[in-house]
């Protein structure tokens, strides 16, 4: 992985801010996690 701890809550951070949505976002790191 080439992301730091920081570059990925910066980028957890505006998925949130962009979505809007916990469920969303909620599905989106469910699919990240058992999708890969």
């Amino acid at each position: 992985m080439g992301f730091s701890s920081d570059e990925y809550l910066s980028l957890v951070a505006r998925l949130i801010i962009h979505f809007r949505d916990i469920r969303t976002v909620a599905w989106l790191v469910h699919t990240v996690l058992w999708g890969s």
